[in-house]
């Protein structure tokens, strides 16, 4: 979110086609007061998480054979 008077900046959401995961965030009680919540469920607001894995490195191992030509 922007400061007031600033335009904000940020990343347009991927489609849910290209959503590799979806984890839903379901409060049953108030933050505040710890009620629980009974009310209709509006649609959610949408946060995306774009994350490089770690790297697992690979090890070759290259064996060069030396043959030697009988002339």
């Amino acid at each position: 979110m922007a400061s007031p008077g600033h335009q904000g900046k940020g990343r347009d959401q991927a489609p849910p086609e290209n959503v590799d995961e979806v984890k839903m965030v379901n409060p049953d009680r108030c933050g505040s007061c710890s009620v629980p919540l009974t009310c209709e469920d509006p649609p959610p607001r949408r946060h995306q998480i774009s994350d490089i894995p770690p790297v697992d490195p690979t090890t070759l191992e290259v064996q060069l054979h030396t043959l030697l030509c009988d002339n």
